[in-house]
């Protein structure tokens, strides 16, 4: 088995506020190998973006911070990393984040190439010639038609996927052995998604690189990832093989999003939902936090937090489905 790249050990991330605390992420394990994309799914507010903050410890401080476990990259703890190491061997060099507004990122008064070079100039320490000739490179890199045009314009001069393609010209500068996209085809539309995903799997391919993708579409975690991790209120619910969990998902709440998914293959008279919402996260309920929406649910579900149950080579669920059906 290949050696994992990234191994996250039990991280639990807390937000303080005035009305409690928010257990965002609440003891999650994940891991990622070399050449491998990673799929990170669940409805909004689960704690999939910050989990990647987390990685990147870029979780605001106050009023947020991680209180327990292990982020390990290639042998060290990023957790407990001085924050000038993060800042000169991590973030951007080493892991890089594609994020899912383009305009938030972007600085909306300076040109695409200034941007670029600066970048450059910090991180690989190039003068400027040789950064602005590297920028045009990673331009054409990430198949921008007309590069020279996007490098002399404003960001508010560029279409949404124009955007969303610098922004990942800027990731990849530094050559990062670990991309983090953070719902990297929001608000485009079908098109331009399909190009951004087929980017993105190139540069995993040719570049020898490991994505970690985060999204709600279940048919982007389908065409693109090789395992997925289903998140629900700060957990792992499921994971495994992204077919296997496509063709014989066993948590209840997978089940339940791929019903909720729409296929151009299968007509629905009616949209289905999730019933219910999703916990409030400074209360969650007691034992497995998805009982009040489980339509399988049983007295021990409300009691007990289940642990990973195998239920498929490298395919684990959290939940006593297993035991109920056994019994």
């Amino acid at each position: 088995m290949t050696q994992a790249l990234l191994d996250i050990r039990g991280l639990k991330v807390q937000f303080h506020t005035s009305q409690g605390v928010v257990r965002a992420v609440d003891g999650v394990d994940i891991m990622i190998r070399r050449r491998e994309i990673i799929g990170l799914v669940g409805e909004s507010g689960c704690g999939k973006s910050t989990i990647a903050h987390a990685i990147t410890r870029l979780i605001p401080s106050p009023p947020g911070r991680i209180v327990a476990g292990e982020v390990i990259y290639q042998g060290t703890d990023l957790v407990r990393l001085p924050e000038a190491d993060m800042r000169s061997r991590i973030r951007g060099r080493a892991i890089a984040m594609v994020f899912q507004d383009p305009m938030t990122y972007l600085n909306p008064v300076m040109k695409v190439r200034t941007q670029l070079t600066e970048t450059l100039q910090v991180h690989q320490n190039l003068n400027g010639p040789a950064a602005a000739r590297k920028a045009q490179e990673l331009l054409e890199r990430v198949q921008i038609p007309s590069p020279e045009r996007v490098a002399n314009s404003y960001p508010h001069e560029l279409s949404g996927g124009m955007r969303q393609r610098v922004l990942i010209g800027m990731a990849i500068s530094c050559n990062p052995t670990l991309l983090i996209a953070d719902e990297p085809t929001t608000a485009l539309d079908v098109t331009v998604q399909a190009q951004i995903l087929r980017l993105l799997r190139e540069l995993v391919s040719d570049l020898d690189r490991s994505l970690l993708l985060i999204t709600h579409d279940l048919g982007i975690v389908a065409e693109l990832c090789d395992r997925v991790y289903v998140i629900y209120c700060g957990k792992v619910v499921e994971h495994g093989d992204v077919y296997e969990i496509f063709d014989a998902p066993f948590h209840p709440y997978t089940m339940a999003l791929l019903r909720s998914a729409l296929s151009i293959e299968e007509m629905k008279d009616d949209l289905v939902t999730i019933e219910g919402q999703v916990p409030n996260l400074m209360a969650p309920p007691p034992g497995c936090a998805f009982h009040p929406r489980c339509p399988y649910c049983m007295d021990i579900c409300r009691r007990e937090a289940p642990g990973p149950v195998p239920v498929g080579d490298g395919h684990h669920a959290w939940c006593f489905r297993e035991m109920g059906a056994s019994g």
